[in-house]
């Protein structure tokens, strides 16, 4: 038996015709006889990459096919609807509060006071402190009209302290716009040097006023 090997280097179109005229071309080939007496029977008897072993009229004829050029690319596909909308989920519950935090530690202020001027005298006394928000100082007075003397505990030095004072409005006078000012420099000329000096403002009319609350922080 001869074997005998094809090499189709053509387009798959003619590839396709030739497959339809293998079987009458394999029957000239064999030499003699009827056409009809050589029936092609083609089985893909092995595959190794484009070739492949076929039987033509009771001989083995190895095919390669060659791959064609690659085709455009086709166009591309309508894009498909929105799908619907997800449920949205449940909002979870709130959870339990948790336990209080313990106590912080005490503040650093060595003295404090909230002051009610109309209650402020000429002499040093606790009056015009209110009570519960003052601590740290043993006296006030007023030397003239929105300057007021302060005198703290012994503990605190005036002149190496650095006090911070700021205008209240719950305690002041209605219809006053309150500011407040403290001097750190020791002595003034209001005050002696064991005692804050402040000045109290109306803003709206721009003058001293003894009319004005202040508050005071001595760190």
């Amino acid at each position: 038996m001869h074997r005998r090997t094809l090499s189709l280097l053509a387009a798959p179109a003619v590839l396709g015709a030739m497959t339809v005229a293998m079987p009458a071309l394999a029957g000239t080939i064999s030499g003699g006889g009827s056409p009809k007496a050589h029936k092609a029977t083609a089985r893909k008897a092995s595959t190794s990459g484009h070739c492949f072993t076929a039987v033509v009229g009771g001989h083995h004829v190895r095919e390669c096919l060659i791959t064609g050029p690659r085709g455009p690319r086709g166009p591309r596909g309508f894009v498909g609807p929105n799908g619907p909308r997800g449920i949205q989920g449940k909002t979870g519950k709130e959870g339990a509060t948790g336990a209080a935090g313990s106590p912080g530690e005490p503040g650093t202020a060595r003295a404090y006071a909230v002051v009610r001027p109309e209650n402020v005298g000429t002499s040093s006394s606790s009056a015009g402190l209110v009570p519960g928000q003052s601590t740290g100082f043993t006296g006030i007075r007023s030397s003239t009209t929105g300057i007021y003397c302060l005198t703290p505990v012994s503990a605190i030095n005036p002149a190496t302290a650095a006090p911070v004072v700021s205008g209240e409005a719950g305690y002041s006078g209605p219809e006053v716009v309150p500011l407040a000012v403290v001097y750190a420099r020791q002595p003034t000329k209001d005050c002696g040097p064991n005692e804050f000096e402040v000045k109290t403002y109306n803003l709206a009319k721009a003058a001293l006023s003894n009319e004005v609350a202040f508050t005071i922080i001595v760190p």
